[in-house]
């Protein structure tokens, strides 16, 4: 990963051995700046590195968080969740730094959504559902009328008590939840109860958020879960599919395509087929795009379905 260890710019990179070994190397030397055992990053996906305490410089997040310098930067304890850890996003969840890091256990109906900084454990609020890991996170401004950012939980779908049978469709259906930036509950839903006719009773797959319609609320964009198929423009909150995006889609991205303050759906084909989907309403207010936040960009520099 390209970092800024030492306030030069993207001078450094970041090499990933494990989910805990970690080493950062000058990029026009190759001289190593540090080594660490101390690492500690979710299951299935690539670290993340980002500015988390607007130093200018970058630190590398996780349930162990890595100072710009190679040392252990928080002193809370998540204790052995991070052996279960599904995703992560990097957002300004709470408004004003430091930066949060959202997490999402996977440990049944112990399953909590983590959601820390380098200064301290902000909650873990325990999945509403009794059995139900939150599996992939989305965090956006679904709600704007409340303060700070909301989290959308995907559910893992099919094994927890939030299923509603062992026949299709519920056998593995998916119960998303939204929880506010203090960790208490905005609503929790079932997607086969909005999804079209048509839709896989899988759910969704490969979540993230999107500005689509730039109106105050954010939207997620998804894929189908488990198949080549259509994508769609859904509300987090309530689960309202607004946009479905034709195609055999084996992979699905948010991107500022436009080079406006909204952003794009970008579809990969199975074929091969690169297609591009933008709302065609006018945009009803301007903002500066999230592609200008340093932690957003740094996010989309290493893509993982768990967490785009």
């Amino acid at each position: 990963m390209m970092a800024n260890l030492r306030g030069e710019g993207d001078r450094d990179i970041i090499l990933q051995y494990s989910q805990t070994r970690l080493a950062a190397i000058r990029a026009d030397t190759g001289a190593t700046l540090w080594q660490t055992d101390s690492y500690r990053g979710i299951d299935h996906s690539p670290a993340r590195q980002a500015d988390l305490d607007a130093d200018g410089r970058d630190e590398v997040a996780g349930t162990v968080i890595i100072d710009h310098d190679g040392s252990r930067m928080n002193d809370w304890d998540l204790g052995g969740v991070y052996h279960a850890m599904d995703s992560l996003v990097i957002a300004d969840i709470v408004p004003g730094p430091p930066l949060e890091i959202a997490m999402a256990e996977q440990r049944g109906a112990k399953s909590r959504t983590d959601v820390v900084n380098p200064d301290r454990v902000v909650f873990r609020a325990l999945n509403p559902w009794d059995w139900e890991d939150p599996d992939k996170l989305a965090v956006g401004d679904f709600v704007p009328e409340r303060e700070g950012l909301e989290i959308f939980n995907r559910s893992s779908g099919g094994d927890g008590t939030a299923k509603r049978g062992d026949e299709p469709p519920y056998a593995n259906e998916e119960a998303p939840w939204v929880l506010d930036a203090r960790g208490e509950l905005v609503s929790k839903y079932y997607v086969n109860d909005h999804k079209p006719d048509w839709w896989t009773p899988h759910g969704l797959e490969e979540i993230c958020r999107i500005d689509w319609d730039g109106d105050r609320a954010h939207e997620i964009v998804a894929k189908e879960r488990h198949r080549g198929g259509a994508g769609a423009v859904v509300n987090p909150v309530t689960g309202e599919f607004k946009v479905i995006l034709p195609g055999d889609t084996a992979r699905i991205y948010a991107a500022d395509v436009m080079n406006d303050f909204r952003e794009e759906a970008v579809l990969l084909d199975k074929s091969g087929t690169l297609k591009v989907f933008a709302c065609q309403d006018p945009a009803p207010r301007e903002r500066p795009s999230y592609w200008k936040q340093q932690h957003y960009r740094r996010q989309k520099q290493n893509w993982n379905y768990y967490s785009p």
